[in-house]
């Protein structure tokens, strides 16, 4: 019971829900960073092809995964955390895509 109390805020959510696709996009940068030959050119790559958005809104995907759990886990403070997380990326996926 008190676990559920400790991890079950809105704060934890919402720390939760902007660091796992901050941790999704860096897995994403160690797999791809050699095959582009340096950090430089997979920024490059990634711009000149405008698949920036694109790529925020699939590091996204875990958020769905951890709002379910929290979900299925009756953690409903910490549901709306990571829910607040992923409105605050898709402003920014907007802002990208738009201006």
């Amino acid at each position: 019971m008190r676990l559920k109390k400790q991890y079950n805020t809105q704060i934890s959510g919402l720390f939760a829900g902007i660091f796992i696709p901050l941790f999704v996009a860096f897995i994403f940068y160690l797999f791809n960073v050699e095959r582009f030959g340096g950090t430089e050119r997979l920024i490059w790559y990634i711009r000149t092809v405008d698949i920036t958005t694109k790529l925020l809104s699939l590091f996204l995907l875990p958020n769905l995964l951890l709002f379910f759990y929290f979900n299925w886990q009756n953690f409903l403070q910490a549901a709306r955390g990571v829910l607040m997380a992923t409105f605050v990326y898709a402003g920014v996926i907007m802002y990208l895509k738009f201006f």
